[in-house]
């Protein structure tokens, strides 16, 4: 399996293997969002991150972006579940270890809002609620996620995988609390 092989070539990965690997395949670059990946990573679940490790994948193209990308790092929990690989001579081999090819753009969270806002208005409210985008991210999100054909034989689809990952994703907000 790629994963045990990976594993030999990155030591740290030996006792992650059966973790979920959220892979950023990329040259290291101000411009390519590393940045807010990080971010996003901080901002999942506790019980999301303890089950993942978020791999960096590609050289450091720009002097000093792996210490600035460190440094954004520092202040996010689970950070030693983040690793920086660097640069590999079989990329292609990595990307072959994916379940998902690509995931949804900025346009898809908007494209997301807008249906949510939609719901919203067509059941006589002017706010949208958590339930609205729950109902509808898999109709919007789903045809954005490019999943691998050895993830589709294991019958994980694109639908299944935005419906998991909006299970995990807690919803915002206080506690209701009837009379």
């Amino acid at each position: 399996e790629l994963r045990k092989e990976f594993s030999e070539i990155v030591p740290a990965l030996k006792s992650q293997i059966d973790a979920t690997w959220l892979m950023a395949l990329a040259r290291v670059h101000p411009k390519k969002g590393q940045d807010h990946l990080i971010r996003m990573w901080g901002a999942l679940p506790e019980s999301s991150r303890r089950k993942s490790l978020l791999l960096f994948v590609g050289p450091e193209t720009d002097a000093g972006e792996v210490k600035r990308l460190r440094e954004i790092l520092s202040h996010v929990p689970d950070r030693d579940r983040v690793i920086f690989v660097g640069s590999t001579q079989t990329p292609v081999r990595w990307l072959q270890s994916a379940d998902v090819y690509l995931g949804a753009s900025p346009r898809g969270s908007l494209s997301l809002a807008r249906a949510g806002r939609a719901r919203a208005a067509l059941l006589g409210r002017d706010h949208v609620l958590p339930d609205d985008i729950q109902a509808l991210a898999a109709a919007v999100l789903s045809h954005r996620i490019i999943v691998s054909p050895a993830a589709r034989l294991r019958d994980l689809s694109s639908e299944r995988i935005v419906q998991e990952v909006i299970h995990a994703t807690p919803v915002p907000g206080g506690e209701f609390l009837s009379e």
